[in-house]
């Protein structure tokens, strides 16, 4: 038969050799080979084939199907690679203007390549900032290297900040990716956007209601919402004004709009009172000029007030004495009481203005009468009650209840401090089908009562405690978890739960399935004197241990139970020494060093029994806090630690009614660095609301204290530089051009830890030269940016395809500024998806879920190196007993018996059980630190 070549995309004579002939096969053979010559080249041209046929058989012979087969070349030469190029350009005030994006293949090839390519917004819009495009498709002719791809961008006169989107490359024939994607940065050419926030005045008339319009005023159109929300001040909710615990405020093309909070009317004699609303200008582009308007309720009712009031003992009762009109002269207003050991009330006061604020300490418990007389011309008498109580702090042991169902757990009720006088606590479910409790518990002076509390039915609650009338009708809150019942012994409660370092503590342990035979431990040390008294119940005496809180360990015959931070060794109470700066202004905000002794974390401030609104542990012998408002005066200075250990120091901190003082840089460490670098200012009388600039340019606050800020470089220019404090009054330090600014450093990755994970988990990056403006990507894929700073960075793994990727650092303009260790995105292991609660005390002990994937039976738990006791439900629950820890965010690892880890940070935070910011409400704005 014959046989013969035939081109196809593949050419004889350039990719292969035409080969013709005829085979002849001999009596007996089956097989015959033809040598077909290909030729080699180095020019990449893609998959190319021809034919090879059979025709013309002799001898009886017929042709089968197929009679001729296809011969593919696959090429062995590299493709060659697409690329495209970043690119930046102005907006424009109107119309459309194309922002040309390069693409390049590596070298030319001899056949076709063509890609497709997509738009997609980041934070610029589709349809509103640039061109919404999908899915054209380009090709490079042979001999062709650059192709471009034109996307329309819309002007607009509105103030905004930079915004970028992406050009996405996919489906490349005949050639790679080499940078499938590009960032379009639009610069923003129009003024920046800022916007003012009025403070208004309103008279609170004497009925129904008023309101108080607050005003955003803009110097050009906004586009988006302001979220905002009301805060107490001297004015207080609802009796004064009507709460908006959440609300926003929608621009669309606008440069005013008017928000109303609703004022409540009456006829209560009583001083001018605030309260605030603090915004959130969200994505809008805005600066506000100040970030809280302050509204002002002026009162309009003349006479002596408020009619009713009661405070607390210490405290101080405060009247408004208004006379309307300011008397021709001064005149003797007298004063009587109809219990003089109530308030200390004086007999008579020369007054000469119209308006008068009046301050009568309460120096002791009960109710008292005063009445007021006014002389001519005015000729008039006044009354107003008064009920002074007694201070409680009630405190419930322990303070999270955690029930088998059908099971009781007894729980200690107490003061702190002692009261001297009995109080009836009421209690009340806030659902009495999961937990049922008394009515009420009677608490005598300096003692200790116990109640029961039944699990019904596996869930959560809260269990709601009101003190009496005499003693403030203060309402506390404690959680309730109902648990299944499990036949594995377990640890409910521990009472006490804290006793000294000596040991010789005598506990009573409550629990479930308990038996006789079992043994305790205290952090790994054994207990004395362990007696079994029932399946829920056993005694035992702490041993002696090192200060600090300890788990219980629970031995019962094969089975055990850990009791995680369930007991406290106690060195000694928190004592305090000193306070600097030991005086500031009657309207709160002056941070304090406090001195002392045995101060945690998890202790807080106190300022004459008003919490600090914020506070940092900073050692065991230093805490610094933010001063609350507070009448004018001397005042004691608490360290509350645990509900039963308290330090003080009396007239430790004077109010005053004069300007807070200036505050002073004394000193700038270092004198040099650039954009990024944290930069520390030392001096006194700084703030949390301070305000720092380079030169006019604001610099982010890293921390305060009172004689410290840090804050990070700004982006600014290299040279001189001087450093500008401004405090909330106005008042400025200088340090003059003492400081030189250097040409930013490139940033670089030193070590990745872990070096492997699955997308979701943490990774920290340690280097330098870390700034605003940077993002990260693992190969491609970019990578969510938890936190920055200049010598570590802390991502989440992105989902992407397993693998080993390196890691790299790229740009405002999205180009890759470095490259650093390579990371591997595995498909097995563990990952966190969510927990809940996402916050607990740092006392612990309440019960966490993780939820996520790959938990394997034996995994473990830690909270920055604390392990936890561990119960994997499956492989995508684990159940955990959250364990003491310090205030702030811990970072939470998983890990598995095979060594495969997944971490968190910044999805749970630890708080003070006395922090008035505390719960999961969120964060503060920036943290103290010293």
């Amino acid at each position: 038969m014959n046989y013969s070549t035939a081109n196809g995309t593949a050419l004889a004579g350039s990719d292969f050799s035409a080969t013709s002939g005829t085979l002849t096969f001999a009596d007996g053979e089956t097989s015959k080979t033809v040598n077909i010559a290909i030729l080699q080249d180095t020019a990449f041209e893609g998959t190319e084939s021809f034919t090879f046929s059979l025709s013309g058989p002799t001898g009886g012979a017929t042709l089968g199907s197929p009679s001729s087969t296809t011969v593919t070349l696959s090429d062995d030469d590299p493709a060659p690679a697409i690329s495209i190029a970043d690119v930046q350009m102005a907006e424009g005030n109107s119309g459309t203007t194309p922002m040309v994006f390069t693409a390049t293949l590596s070298f030319p090839a001899a056949v076709p390549v063509s890609f497709s390519y997509q738009t997609s917004g980041n934070t610029a819009a589709a349809f509103d900032d640039f061109q919404f495009i999908c899915c054209p498709t380009l090709t490079f002719n042979p001999g062709e290297t650059t192709k471009t791809v034109a996307v329309n961008i819309f002007g607009d006169t509105r103030p905004e900040p930079n915004e970028t989107f992406s050009v996405f490359l996919f489906s490349a024939s005949n050639a790679t990716f080499s940078r499938s994607f590009a960032v379009g940065t639009i610069l923003n050419d129009d003024a920046p956007l800022t916007m003012t926030v009025s403070d208004p005045v309103v008279v609170e008339g004497n009925s129904g209601i008023t309101t108080a319009a607050i005003t955003l005023t803009a110097n050009a159109p906004v586009f988006g919402s302001i979220q905002y929300f009301t805060q107490d001040g001297t004015a207080k909710a609802p009796q004064d004004y009507t709460a908006q615990p959440f609300g926003s405020v929608f621009f669309s093309n606008q440069t005013t709009r008017t928000i109303f909070i609703p004022i409540v009317g009456d006829t209560e004699t009583e001083q001018d009172e605030r309260f605030f609303v603090r915004f959130s200008v969200n994505g809008t582009g805005a600066t506000l000029d100040h970030t809280s308007a302050v509204v002002t309720i002026l009162n309009d009712d003349p006479g002596f007030g408020p009619k009713f009031q009661s405070v607390p003992l210490g405290d101080n009762a405060s009247f408004a004495l208004i006379l309307g009109v300011s008397p021709p002269s001064p005149i003797n207003v007298t004063f009587t009481s109809t219990n003089a050991g109530v308030l200390d009330v004086p007999t008579s006061l020369m007054l000469s203005a119209a308006s008068n604020v009046l301050d009568f300490p309460a120096i002791g418990v009960g109710a008292t009468t005063i009445t007021v007389t006014l002389p001519p011309p005015f000729s008039k008498t006044f009354t107003a009650d008064v009920t002074v109580f007694e201070p409680a702090n009630l405190v419930l042991t322990p303070s999270a209840l955690k029930i088998p169902e059908g099971s009781t757990l007894t729980v200690s009720a107490a003061f702190d401090p002692p009261l001297t006088s009995a109080s009836l606590v009421q209690l009340k479910a806030a659902d009495p089908s999961i937990i049922d409790v008394p009515a009420a518990v009677l608490i005598e002076p300096g003692t200790t009562a116990t109640f029961p509390v039944k699990g019904l039915k596996k869930g959560s609650t809260a269990l709601m405690a009101t003190t009496s009338a005499s003693h403030g009708n203060v309402q506390n809150t404690y959680l309730a978890d109902v648990i299944e019942v499990s036949k594995t012994p377990l640890i409910t409660q521990i009472v006490p739960a804290n006793g000294p370092v000596a040991g010789g503590t005598n506990v009573t342990i409550n629990g479930a399935n308990l038996e006789a035979g079992c043994s305790l431990f205290f952090g790994g040390v054994p207990a004395t004197d362990v007696a079994f008294v029932n399946a829920s119940s056993m005694t035992a005496t702490a041993p002696p241990h090192a200060a600090g809180t300890v788990d219980l360990v629970l031995s019962c015959s094969a089975n055990g139970f850990t009791f995680a931070n369930g007991f406290t060794f106690v060195a000694a109470s928190p004592t305090v020494s000193g306070v600097a700066p030991s005086f500031g202004s009657i309207k709160g905000g002056t941070l304090v060093n406090i001195n002392g002794k045995n101060f945690r974390s998890g202790c807080w401030p106190f300022f004459d029994n008003v919490g600090a609104t914020a506070a940092t542990f900073v050692s065991s012998a230093e805490m610094i806090g933010e001063v609350p408002p507070h009448a004018a005066g001397k005042v004691t200075v608490a360290i509350r630690c645990s509900g039963v250990l308290d330090g003080s120091l009396a007239n430790g901190f004077t109010y005053s009614t004069a300007e807070e003082p200036s505050p002073q840089i004394n000193s700038v460490t270092p004198l040099a660095g650039a954009p990024g670098q944290p930069v520390t200012l030392t001096g006194i009388r700084f703030r949390r609301d301070d305000v720092v600039k380079f030169d006019g340019f604001g610099a982010a606050m890293l921390g305060t204290a009172p004689n410290a800020e840090v804050v990070r470089i700004p982006e600014m220019p290299a040279g001189d530089a001087s450093i500008t404090l401004i405090d909330a009054a106005g008042h400025s330090t200088t340090t003059g051009p003492i400081f030189t600014v250097l040409e930013p450093t490139s940033p670089q990755i030193n070590t990745v830890t872990p070096a492997a994970g699955r997308p979701g988990t943490d990774v920290i990056l340690d280097g330098t030269g870390f700034r605003p403006g940077y993002s990260f990507a693992f190969g491609t894929a970019r990578a969510m940016l938890v936190s920055l700073s200049y010598p570590r960075v802390l991502l989440r793994v992105p989902d992407a395809a397993p693998g080993t990727v390196p890691l790299n650092v790229l740009n405002a303009a999205g180009k890759i500024a470095s490259i650093g260790p390579s990371f591997t995105i595995t498909a097995t292991g563990p990952s966190i998806t969510n927990l809940m609660p996402p916050c607990a005390t740092t006392d612990g002990g309440r019960t966490m879920t993780i939820k996520g994937a790959g938990f394997e039976p034996g995994a473990v738990v830690t909270f920055d190196g604390t392990l936890t006791a561990t119960q994997v439900v499956d492989a995508k629950t684990l159940s955990i007993v959250i364990p003491a820890g310090a205030a702030g965010s811990p970072r939470i690892l998983i890990t598995n018996p095979g060594g495969t880890s997944a971490a968190l940070t910044g999805a749970f935070t630890y708080f003070s059980p006395f922090d008035p910011n505390g719960g999961c409400s969120g964060g503060r704005s920036r943290p103290l630190k010293h």
